[in-house]
């Protein structure tokens, strides 16, 4: 890409995994991949950043990645398939969820992505489908 179209480059908020032992933050490349190959650049948002409005404002585009949501946060009950349930990157993701659905920033949400932007607006999930 030339310096040129760099500067006109959607820079597009990537929200991150949860946080290992070691308190680092991870996120498979290829989410970085695919928005560099699409002509963005990639911003990693790791959990806890505050306020979500400033967020949105610097970005042109979202994505919500994926992962498990803790069925609390819809009402939901524990299923032993729901794994690394991190209650600060859930508080993150709904906030910045329920600021993106009343901006005008395009989102994508990817598997939880999408159960979090449901989520946020209000609808309720089933914690493992193949059950009902």
């Amino acid at each position: 890409m030339s310096p040129q179209n760099s500067e006109i480059a959607p820079i597009i908020g990537i929200t991150t995994y949860s946080r290992n032992e070691a308190g680092e933050v991870s996120l498979p490349g290829a989410y970085l991949d695919a928005v560099q190959l699409a002509g963005g650049i990639p911003i990693l948002l790791p959990p806890h950043q505050a306020p979500v409005h400033r967020i949105l404002e610097k970005i042109d585009g979202l994505i919500l990645t994926g992962g498990d949501i803790d069925p609390t946060l819809y009402g939901g009950v524990h299923h032993p398939t729901i794994y690394l349930v991190d209650v600060e990157r859930d508080a993150f993701e709904f906030a910045l969820a329920q600021a993106a659905l009343t901006s005008q920033v395009p989102t994508l949400g990817i598997c939880r992505g999408m159960q979090m932007l449901s989520v946020a607006s209000g609808a309720a999930l089933i914690p493992h489908v193949p059950e009902v």
